[in-house]
């Protein structure tokens, strides 16, 4: 079933080679996130979506506002292997996340590249190099979160270039 999964996947996001670069217009998206500051370790991903996701539910709110899947923005120094993380989900409407932690992402064009891969191997891709801003936006298509077989996570890594 997991193959499958991510063979639709990786047909729906174009079937581009992986570490393919490509500049994507994107629409502005509004984050709801629980941050983390620390070591970056895959453990603190399943803990942050389910805090997030039992705090909807205890607060009756519906989820199908949330409009992709777990994503994380990430900030680290070059030095260091510190990590700032706003570990999260897209929301449609800001209603009812009052008392969320958010961050509005703006719209425009993303340098974007697909990975295949556990995060380790995430973190080397030449993307990083390519581009010397601190700050990504790493979308979990198959991750942590929803497998063990980590040779088969799929990531898509974005970072803002300009305002449309």
């Amino acid at each position: 079933m997991m193959k499958s999964h991510y063979a639709d996947i990786t047909a729906n996001l174009g079937g581009n080679d992986p570490e393919t670069i490509l500049i994507k217009e994107i629409p502005g998206r509004i984050i709801i996130y629980k941050e983390y500051n620390g070591e970056y370790t895959s453990s603190i991903f399943r803990e942050s979506y389910k805090m997030i996701l039992d705090r909807m539910q205890e607060q009756g709110l519906d989820f199908s506002n949330i409009c992709s899947p777990p994503l994380a923005i990430r900030t680290i120094s070059k030095n260091s292997q510190q990590v700032n993380l706003k570990i999260g989900y897209a929301i449609k409407s800001p209603l009812g996340f009052e008392d969320f932690q958010k961050i509005t992402l703006p719209a425009g064009h993303y340098a974007c590249v697909l990975h295949k891969g556990n995060y380790n191997s995430l973190r080397k891709i030449a993307f990083y190099e390519t581009f010397s801003l601190t700050s990504t936006l790493e979308i979990y298509y198959i991750s942590e979160v929803t497998t063990d077989i980590t040779n088969i996570f799929l990531t898509e890594v974005q970072i803002f270039i300009n305002n449309v």
